[in-house]
């Protein structure tokens, strides 16, 4: 649940702001997407209230550590009290799970007993066309087509339609997407900068500066080793992927290359990355046992000092990276880009591999139930009082340690401009001692953190609004200059799974963890990536690449 916290965060920190104001409806409710042609025709209003009062039941994941407001629980909060009062909507859980785990696992069944919640979050391509095969779900083109507000139909556009096309199958939307896929939750670089400024090194350039660095933190005895890992390295946390991007190396992801999509992950770019992550290894920049620990207690070592660099996504800034901060407020954790080779072409970061998953947000409703639009209501409304010129981020977003925002049965994403414009206006703001340059409430709560931060309050929440906000070591600067620098590649392939990926993706994406470790270690020569390769044509990667070469021509006739 420690990782979902800081997932869940990221979902809410790159959206954007507006929308306009609720509507009330008294009259019918909408049309069943099962059986539109006998249902009364009505005025579609995307805030309209049901009378009486629909209900509606999900399924839900929970953690450990969850946090509540005094009198409050998970059915029992001010988006299910308002879903109730403003929308007419009653939201109850058909059952809940301790994680995404054991979600998965009471989903597959319920899919397999063909007992579902009224609505739910699907996982996977591959779950959502088991659903779709055994007609469990709805068919949800026109419902998503007619009732999404306005302003989530903007922000939807902003994705090209690259959200829907991963909910479609057969000409129909099956999933209600959220938000709109667009270069996001690539890599950042993190470094332990106090310690760069005591060791009087420079602000590192390139990735054999910042290799360079790591060797200085060790050799002066200020971290046991330089890179903080975990033993997956796709992991958005403490993961691998900023460094091979550093050396035009995209694995887990597909390419353009020469007309065709590649897998990135077979790429001779790789060997070149897993050649100088292995001469890290040699040089004890890695911790030696990293191959046995997975991310998380990796990300306690990077707190607890025992490395100076990681690379993650944004949100590490929030967690758990503010943890060495609560323990010595001298440590400071500065963010840099992905720092290129000298070798390095493309010089581009990867974006999130595109696939239905949890942070897709993409819902699903069950065959037969009467009121599909109520997901499309629940959306609007979310985004309206979270996002919108007259939020109150308080009572919407999080009060103290308790983010409230995770606690809405349906939860949504939008646009990416936000973070970019309230780290400028923040900035400004702070740099020209004028608060008139913020603007909005997003803005004006950020500014209020880092000025209390600078004027004293150096509060955990204050510090960590800095690093994400303000200057050009912050978060979202560096973000800004990937977005102006057009640096972000995304996903070529961004459809459901084919069918040879469903049979073989998961085996060959298992022997693609073990060579990169095996490499890395020295357990494997550099032969054996060639021998990697071809096993990984032989064994359906080639049939794939054709499959997904195939999608694309498709997508470019439509």
């Amino acid at each position: 649940m420690k990782k979902l916290i800081p997932l869940l965060l990221a979902l809410v920190l790159v959206l954007s702001f507006g929308l306009s104001g609720c509507g009330k409806d008294n009259g019918p409710a909408a049309n069943t997407a099962s059986d539109e042609s006998s249902a009364a025709p009505v005025t579609i209003d995307p805030f309209g209230k049901y009378d009486p009062v629909v209900e509606i039941n999900t399924a839900r994941t929970t953690g450990t550590d969850d946090k509540f407001l005094p009198g409050e629980s998970w059915d029992n909060n001010v988006w299910t009290r308002e879903f109730e009062s403003e929308l007419g909507i009653k939201v109850s859980a058909k059952w809940e799970a301790q994680g995404w785990d054991a979600y998965n696992t009471k989903l597959n069944l319920g899919i397999a007993s063909r007992d579902l919640p009224d609505f739910f979050k699907v996982t996977s391509a591959a779950q959502l066309q088991r659903l779709v095969t055994g007609n469990l779900i709805e068919d949800l083109t026109s419902v998503y087509a007619d009732w999404n507000s306005p302003y989530v139909k903007e922000q939807m556009a902003l994705g090209e339609g690259k959200a829907e096309a991963q909910c479609t199958l057969n000409g129909k939307l099956y999933a209600f997407p959220t938000g709109p896929i667009f270069p996001a939750q690539e890599s950042y670089t993190f470094v332990r900068d106090d310690i760069r400024l005591e060791l009087g090194k420079e602000e590192p350039k390139t990735m054999e500066d910042l290799i360079d660095l790591g060797k200085a933190m060790v050799a002066a005895g200020k971290t046991q080793y330089a890179f903080a890992f975990g033993n997956n390295p796709f992991e958005g946390y403490m993961g691998m992927l900023g460094f091979f991007n550093a050396y035009d190396a995209y694995p887990r992801n597909w390419i353009e290359k020469d007309g065709q999509i590649v897998y990135g992950g077979i790429q001779p770019e790789m060997k070149t990355a897993l050649g100088a992550l292995k001469q890290a290894y040699a040089d004890k920049l890695i911790d030696p046992e990293f191959v046995v620990k997975d991310n998380y207690t990796a990300s306690q070592d990077a707190v607890a000092g025992k490395a100076g660099i990681c690379f993650g996504q944004f949100w590490l800034a929030t967690w758990p990276l503010p943890d060495a901060y609560k323990a010595d407020n001298k440590v400071e954790w500065a963010t840099y880009p992905i720092l290129f080779s000298t070798s390095a072409v493309n010089k581009k970061v990867q974006g999130v591999a595109i696939a239905i998953d949890i942070n897709a947000s993409t819902y699903a409703v069950k065959k037969g139930y009467a009121h599909p639009e109520a997901l499309m209501k629940m959306h609007n409304y979310f985004v309206e009082k979270l996002y919108g010129p007259d939020s109150d981020q308080n009572k919407y977003h999080s009060s103290g340690e308790v983010g409230i925002f995770g606690k809405s049965p349906m939860q949504g994403t939008n646009g990416i401009q936000n973070n970019p414009l309230t780290y400028k206006a923040v900035t400004a703001a702070i740099d020209g001692k004028d608060e008139s340059l913020v603007t909005n409430p997003m803005d004006k709560k950020q500014y209020d953190m880092v000025k209390a931060f600078f004027d004293g309050n150096t509060a955990v929440e204050n510090h960590t609004s800095k690093i994400l906000f303000y200057g050009p070591r912050s978060v979202f600067a560096v973000q800004t200059g990937y977005y102006d620098n057009k640096t972000i590649m995304t996903n070529a392939f961004f459809g459901a799974d084919t069918p040879e990926m469903l049979r073989k993706m998961s085996v060959l994406q298992t022997n693609e963890t073990d060579i990169i470790l095996k490499s890395i270690t020295g357990e494997k020569a550099d032969a054996d990536f060639d021998t990697f390769v071809t096993d990984w044509n032989n064994l359906g990667g080639e049939l794939i690449t054709a499959e997904v070469n195939a999608w694309k021509r498709d997508l470019g006739a439509n």
